[in-house]
């Protein structure tokens, strides 16, 4: 019904509405607040409630309940706060809608709306409002990070309310606090903080500055850095908290410069003009240049013109922009400046000189006059040599004031020498250079140089110049200067010193002017001049005789040092063009042995002569020991061990080794194989003889003249020169003989970590029949020797393989597939198999690919899963206890896939027995195995029983008595014949067994009878059933049992029957008197009482059973079984039970059989229940 009477809101409004029109206003006020929570569900009655409030005069509760309202109904904001703002003049002193209204302006950041808000607001109001804000606000003092931005509308409250009162700066010092404890960009601080600085009109520096900070203080950096200009016309102490504050927070991680800059620009308004300049010079240096920093310099400009550096900076900015006219305006209003001195004017300057930027020698002429009056001596020779050439006059000048300055300055003096050349005043001159000539000091020969490099161009016209610039360079420290100069006077044909012809030779640049100085028709004279003469034709690639010049230059001892410098850097090509011989003995005369013994041996290398043999055995080193040294060394490297040992003949070593090492060579060139492999061998104990000794000793085993202990020998020194790889090499010939086994242990245990070492004793412990040691070694070999690997798997393999080891097999397979590429360790890893199933479990199966190996490891493994047989290779050897113990775990598991794979793999490697029990397994779990079975049965008549028991195929039955009986049932056991009974009822093969039951019954062995007369009695029952024996046969079958009573029985109904029957019954009469035919004559009482004295309780039994008396037939085997113990009767009791429909006797008479005799149990057709008691019960009661 609420359409009718409204929702339970609009009622409870309409009773409100009801009240205030009964002036009842308070009581609806208080209705209000007390049904608030219903009121407010309803969107309608929600904008209602402000307006009613404020017309029936309740402003506060109106506020709140209005506050309630936009937090319900988002889209009643606008009309709620509008309603609530035109309201406000009517109740200028509530402070509850004052609230409301600042709450609302202050959430939209409108700080204009909340500043006009407080001053229509009466002033009490305003202040009590006041008053509970700056409590809020007190409330967060402490409070840091985001704790504090969720009281941040607290924070504006307060600063607005504090401009408003007219306090600016501590508005703004409000937002710094909050700002500096926020640690976040909180974006009101910065949009009230910009708010409060427009107000002022940007003129408050104080409010520009915490403006400022509070920028950098939220981490708006570039806000922060565009703020900076408002600062540049600020007192001093505000300049300075700014550059404090910018140097501090902002330069730092300033990759465009802009803060940099206003930093310069601060300093510069602070008066800091200098540090303002250093500060932009850097951003000039670096290349940042940008129209930021060129402002900026014309703003320092501006502020600070009496400043030389300003336009010094000015000027640098120029010329790095290009503007070099500019530049130089500024470089000139520098000079006008009167701080001129105390500014970096002469580097600016000289970088403009050096970058060729010079109007008219303007800089230059200034700057000299600068320093002649103000600047240092060496500064002002160094400007005014740039004027020379312009005008020597005025720098004429300006030396006499230099030299009023300083009289002795060399400098000045050689620059006053140059000027009089350029000025013609050649006397003048010349006495000038030959004062400067005669000068000691090193320092004026410094200065001299260092003025004369100025003035190449002068060179050539005034070879005086030249002369003197490469004397004092030579003394004066500059070495290639200075012998450029003489090679230059050299060339020209000037004779010069000897120090000048060393100059040239010891800086090495006769090199690359080799050519000119041949072309320049140079003659040596003196022994340094050939020397200079020699280095020239070697570096023109023109040596042959000039040998000649090294021995005249040798002439004078204290260049033997240099001819030794220039032998030992020739190449080998130049050196054997000079004809080195007289060379290098004048060598070894000054006793430059040393070098001698480097080059010799190379010589010797290409063609040996008779001198070189001489002069090796000439050759003296430092020591005895040395000489020796050499002197064996070059002849047994050349194949003389024994010229060798003549060499040293009479010098005493002092080191055994050596004297071992000669001995050595001695008896070897004597033919004394023994004694030179004993002391060469010891020769090879010593690190500084190992080398030698090895070579000796390879001589003697390429000769053939060599033994066991010498190839020893020879490896111990490859060992002790640390070649054991040629160790190696050297022993692996030999490594089958026990010696060298021997030598190997002690080397491995020496030397552990060689893998060189390691790999020969693997194969040496194996060539000497101990497999385990050979796996410990090459596993350590292989670790670390790549190249040994193939080689230690390829012969531990063919070892392995040879003598049965099927661990070796497993170790190589697992060292090849380790360390070699495209190695298949299958085969390895079968054979291993084949000979020692249980390893299958270090190969494993998720690791192999190859199929074989991949059936050989499920097979070990007994995996019936992942078995699958694959065709294996002809050398693989498969013992038959693998396949036989996989066998029985599966049948055991009845796991049919993997028998029949492992049927194929024992057919495979024709195994019959284990093809015939694993076909019985597969049959015994229900898979059809008959024709194999018999096959097998066929193929070895012991496997009959198993063929009888297992056949379930009905075809397969029938064909048995033919094939496994060709030459007639009358063959067979009573057992077999019993057992084929028993198949060809399971299989259910009744044609077949009719006929075994006529040949049976046919056979004058009487033995079978009884079995043929169980089988008949199977065919009674079911006599005439489709898919059963017909009458007829049945009847035939009962005749030829001699059981003519039951013929009778089976015939009545079909006459002709009965006649044949009748027909048997009279022959019978008339053969003769014996039970069955007495039984067949109807004279059932007769045949009884003749069998009862026939002796055979199976006979007797039979032939009451024939009689129809079966009770009694069953007595008379129980109690013959009971007398014999003959299980033959228990068993035909179990057929005579179930003939008689009584199977629980039977099943008591089968336990009977199953704890007695269970290998007769299947003879009685189908198994025992061992549960059931009653079963002996029944029996017993029998």
């Amino acid at each position: 019904m609420a359409f009718i009477f409204g929702s339970k809101a609009q009622r409870t409004f309409r009773k409100i509405q009801d009240l205030a029109s009964s002036d009842m206003v308070d009581q609806a006020a208080v209705m209000i607040e007390e049904e608030l929570d219903n009121l407010l569900e309803d969107h309608e009655v929600a904008g209602k409630l402000v307006p009613f409030l404020m017309d029936i005069g309740h402003p506060d509760l109106g506020g709140r309940i209005g506050e309630k309202v936009i937090r319900k109904h988002s889209d009643l904001r606008v009309s709620v706060t509008r309603l609530l703002e035109e309201k406000q003049s009517q109740f200028p002193r509530s402070i509850e809608l004052l609230r409301v209204i600042w709450k609302s302006r202050l959430h939209q950041r409108d700080f204009n709306g909340l500043f006009d808000l407080l001053s229509r607001t009466d002033r009490v109001t305003v202040n009590r409002f006041a008053d509970s804000v700056q409590s809020s606000w007190q409330a967060l003092n402490g409070v840091k990070g985001r704790e504090l931005g969720a009281g941040i509308d607290r924070i504006l409250a307060w600063s607005v309310i504090s401009f408003n009162k007219g306090q600016t700066r501590e508005s703004m010092d409000i937002l710094v606090d909050a700002a500096e404890r926020c640690h976040f960009p909180e974006e009101s601080l910065s949009r009230l903080s910009g708010w409060i600085a427009s107000r002022t009109g940007g003129t408050d520096m104080e409010v520009n500055l915490r403006r400022v900070r509070i920028l950098v203080a939220i981490g708006d950096r570039e806000r922060a850095i565009a703020e900076l200009p408002s600062l540049y016309e600020a007192e001093d102490n505000i300049l300075s908290q700014a550059v404090s504050l910018v140097e501090k927070e902002l330069v730092p991680g300033d990759t465009t410069s802009r803060a940099t800059i206003s930093l310069a620009r601060l300093m510069s308004h602070a008066g800091r003009v200098n540090e303002a300049c250093l500060i932009l010079e850097s951003l000039v240096d670096s290349g940042k240049g940008s129209n930021q920093l060129e402002q900026a310099v014309t703003g320092i400009v501006l502020h600070a013109q009496g400043s030389a550096r300003v336009h010094l900076l000015q000027a640098r900015l120029r010329l790095a922009r290009g503007e070099n006219t500019q530049a130089l305006d500024s470089i000139e209003r520098a000079f006008q400046c009167e701080d001129i001195a105390d500014s970096p004017v002469v580097d600016i300057c000289m970088s403009f000189i050096d970058s060729g930027v010079d109007r008219d020698g303007l800089i230059t002429g200034k700057l000299g006059e600068f320093l002649v009056e103000q600047g240092s001596v060496s500064e002002a020779v160094q400007i005014l040599v740039y004027s020379v050439s312009r005008d020597p006059e005025w720098v004429l000048e300006k030396l006499q004031a230099l030299l009023k300055r300083d009289r002795s300055s060399a400098a000045v003096l050689t620059l006053v020498a140059v000027v009089l050349l350029v000025l013609s005043r050649v006397g003048e001159a010349a006495a000038t250079l030959k004062h400067l000539a005669s000068r000691k000091d090193i320092k004026s020969k410094q200065d001299i140089y260092s003025v004369l490099s100025y003035f190449d161009y002068l060179m050539e016209e005034h070879p005086e110049l030249r002369r003197l610039r490469a004397s004092c360079g030579s003394r004066g420290g500059a070495d290639s200067g200075s012998a450029s100069d003489w090679l230059e006077l050299v060339l020209s044909g000037d004779k010069i010193s000897e120090e000048g012809y060393l100059s040239i030779f010891d800086s090495g640049i006769i090199k690359n002017r080799a050519e000119d100085l041949l072309k320049s028709g140079f003659e040596p004279t003196t022994p340094v001049s050939n020397l200079l003469y020699a280095e020239a034709i070697f570096n023109s690639g023109e040596v042959e005789n000039s040998g000649k010049l090294l021995e005249r230059a040798m002439e004078s001892p204290e260049l033997v040092d240099r001819v030794t410098g220039i032998v030992s850097a020739m190449p080998f090509s130049v050196l054997s063009k000079i004809e080195p011989a007289e060379t290098l003995s004048t060598l070894n005369r000054y006793g430059r042995g040393e070098l001698v013994a480097k080059l010799l041996p190379l010589l010797a290398m290409r063609s040996v002569e008779p001198w070189m043999d001489q002069l090796a055995s000439e050759v003296v080193l430092g020591t005895n020991e040395r000489t020796v040294m050499f002197r064996l060394r070059y002849f047994i490297d050349s194949g003389r061990p024994g010229t060798g040992a003549a060499a040293v003949k009479g010098i005493d070593s002092g080191v055994p080794s050596i004297d071992r090492l000669v001995e050595g060579c001695s008896a070897a060139a004597a033919g004394d194989r023994d004694r030179a492999t004993d002391a060469l061998s010891q020769a090879a104990d010593s690190e500084s003889t190992a080398p030698l000794a090895k070579a000796v000793l390879s001589m003697l085993l390429e000769e053939n003249k060599g033994t066991t202990l010498g190839t020893i020998a020879l490896a111990r020194a490859d060992l002790n020169t640390g070649n054991a790889t040629g160790a190696r090499v050297t022993l692996m010939p030999v490594l089958d003989k026990i010696e060298v086994l021997n030598f190997l242990e002690e080397a491995v245990a020496d030397l552990p970590a060689s893998h060189e070492l390691q790999g020969c004793l693997a194969l040496a412990r194996l060539y000497s029949g101990n497999p385990e040691g050979y796996r410990e070694a090459a596993g350590t070999a292989a670790e670390g020797n790549s190249g040994v690997i193939k080689e230690l798997v390829e012969k531990g393999a063919r070892y392995s393989i040879a003598a049965g080891d099927s661990e070796g097999m497993i170790f190589a397979a697992e060292l090849g597939g380790k360390y070699l590429e495209d190695f298949d360790p299958s085969e390895l890893c079968i054979r291993a198999l084949c000979l020692n199933p249980s390893l299958h479990q270090r190969i494993g199966l998720e690791t192999s690919t190859d199929p074989v190996l991949v059936m050989l490891i499920s097979l070990a493994s007994e995996n019936a899963e992942s078995f699958k047989e694959e065709t294996m290779p002809e050398w693989v050897s498969l013992p038959i206890s693998i396949v036989s113990s996989a066998r029985e775990t599966w049948s055991a598991q009845n796991s049919t896939d993997a028998l029949v794979e492992l049927e194929k793999l024992a057919i495979q490697i024709d195994s019959s027995r284990e093809i015939h029990l694993i076909r019985m397994a597969l049959a015994s779990s229900g898979l059809n195995r008959s024709s194999e079975l018999l096959s097998d049965a066929e193929a070895d008549s012991s496997l009959r029983k198993d063929f009888f028991e297992l056949c379930s195929e009905k075809e397969t039955a029938g064909a048995a008595m033919e094939r496994l009986f060709p030459f007639g049932i009358t063959a067979a056991e009573k057992t077999e014949v019993d057992l084929l009974t028993s198949m060809l009822v399971r299989c259910g093969a009744q044609d077949k067994l009719f006929d075994l039951a006529e040949m049976l019954l046919g056979s004058e062995d009487g033995k079978y009878r009884e079995a043929a007369s169980e089988i008949v009695e199977m065919f009674i029952p079911t006599a005439g059933e489709e898919g059963y024996l017909s009458v007829e046969q049945v009847v035939k079958l009962l005749i030829k049992a001699g059981r003519l009573s039951d013929a009778f029985f089976m015939a009545r109904g079909n006459s002709e029957l009965l006649q044949i029957v009748r027909a048997v019954r009279d022959e019978a009469d008339a053969s003769g008197k014996t039970p069955e035919g007495l039984i067949q004559s109807g004279k059932a009482a007769e045949a009884v009482s003749l069998a009862a004295k026939s002796g055979s309780p199976m006979r007797f039994g039979d032939i009451l059973w024939k009689t129809g008396d079966r009770i009694a037939a069953c007595g008379v085997w129980r109690k013959a079984w009971s007398s014999t113990g003959d299980p033959s009767y228990l068993v035909r009791m179990v057929h005579a039970m179930d003939s008689m429909g009584k199977p629980r006797d039977a099943e008591a008479i089968r336990r009977i059989l199953a704890d007695k005799h269970p290998e007769l149990l299947h003879t009685t057709g189908k198994p025992i229940n061992n549960n059931n008691n009653l079963v002996m019960i029944e029996f017993s009661l029998l």
